[in-house]
């Protein structure tokens, strides 16, 4: 089979798949079905464990730790740590071992540790000694994005201006491989810290940094890579641990974009960002540079391939995504709803490889989520009040 006989969709998943350094055998995996694949029951169990627990909402696992780091990390390890388990052994393990031998990669990490603070140490730690998983393994859940780089996402801001009654909104995929596995352990994760803002991101258990959230003050982000730096490494914390720790520390967009600068940043990321007062920017990073964009036409698109930085010589697009969300912005209805907000996560949808969809909406802080099955972008959305879920337990 080559890439000229497949549909359009098909064809964008296996380009992409192949641009990130996956084998073939492995690409032509990730092809999307002819049919969509229907959600499957969660692996996940309705628990307590202190003021913290985990209960699905219309089949969406919802984690929410509230308390010091270690708390939540010993609650996280009660409440998800057979899944966490199950996701390194049979899905994160195996995947990195395709890339190198995991002797190499646990060595590796112990160079992001040390970045770590002393908060996010004792989380790990609690979380190691309460599930029985081995710390370095934790320890390398947190850094492998920073070493391989493998996600394909997309993500479209929509401002005031071209928003349903003046809320804007910020929509994403997030793409990654499943090998069948994946797309079953996304959860959504409600943190209430006694330091810090309380969040709501969707991510997978034993990832304790932000890949997609929106604090309680509405600061929303969606991280992506960013292809044409892939050698580029320098040192730093996990960059998901830096975006946590913006999303506890900051209200405004400007500020994380300030943060970020300031920051040692270990690859080539960006993320998408809205805050409550509207304010939407991407920011593109690498460890030589940051530049961001705002609204072009009351949107901002992005996907992998950088608009504002330029990467070295030579380098070429990914893919015509970012063509895709750029035509579908142009023919926008005049006031974008969130379900018109799905529609262009659906035109760029990445066949297997989209395990998570979402719609933010920052102002009244609610999520809509489509997780549990691959080609999420089509699932159906579930609507989640994400304001309620980070609302703290009253003090006894």
């Amino acid at each position: 089979m080559t890439v000229a006989h497949v549909p359009d969709r098909a064809r964008r998943a296996v380009r992409l798949a192949l641009f990130a350094g996956l084998t073939l055998a492995a690409t032509l995996r990730t092809l999307p079905t002819t049919g969509a694949a229907a959600p499957t029951p969660t692996p996940f169990s309705d628990g307590t464990s202190g003021n913290s627990s985990l209960r699905h909402q219309e089949n969406v696992p919802v984690l929410v730790l509230e308390g010091t780091p270690a708390e939540m990390g010993r609650a996280a390890g009660v409440l998800i740590g057979k899944p966490a388990q199950e996701l390194l052994d049979r899905y994160l393990l195996r995947w990195m071992a395709r890339f190198g031998t995991l002797d190499s990669f646990r060595k590796g990490a112990k160079n992001y540790e040390s970045r770590m603070t002393p908060d996010e140490r004792d989380e790990l730690a609690a979380f190691s000694k309460a599930s029985g998983i081995a710390q370095r393994d934790l320890l390398l859940a947190q850094c492998f994005l920073d070493m391989i780089q493998p996600f394909l996402c997309s993500a479209v801001v929509v401002s005031a201006e071209r928003a349903a009654d003046g809320k804007p909104l910020l929509a994403r995929n997030l793409d990654f491989l499943s090998l069948g596995v994946a797309h079953r352990y996304s959860l959504v994760i409600a943190r209430r810290p006694r330091k810090g803002k309380a969040s709501v991101s969707v991510g997978w258990p034993g990832l304790i940094g932000t890949l997609s959230a929106v604090n309680e003050d509405g600061l929303t982000m969606a991280t992506l890579v960013g292809y044409g730096f892939r050698s580029a490494r320098g040192p730093g914390p996990p960059y998901t641990l830096l975006y946590r720790r913006l999303l506890e520390s900051c209200t405004k967009t400007a500020e994380v974009v300030d943060g970020i600068s300031r920051a040692e940043r270990t690859c080539a990321n960006s993320v998408a960002l809205l805050d409550a007062d509207g304010a939407g920017r991407v920011c593109e990073f690498a460890p030589s540079g940051v530049a961001s964009y705002g609204y072009k036409n009351g949107f901002a698109v992005a996907t992998n391939d950088f608009q504002a930085l330029a990467p070295p010589a030579g380098i070429r697009r990914s893919d015509d995504r970012i063509d895709e969300l750029e035509r579908w912005a142009k023919g926008a209805p005049a006031r974008v709803t969130p379900a018109d907000a799905i529609r262009p996560l659906c035109l760029v949808e990445m066949g297997e490889l989209t395990l998570q969809s979402m719609v933010f909406r920052p102002s009244d802080r609610r999520l809509w989520l489509s997780i549990g099955r691959a080609q999420a972008a089509h699932g159906r959305f579930v609507e989640l009040d994400a304001a309620a879920l980070m609302k703290r337990a009253p003090a006894p």
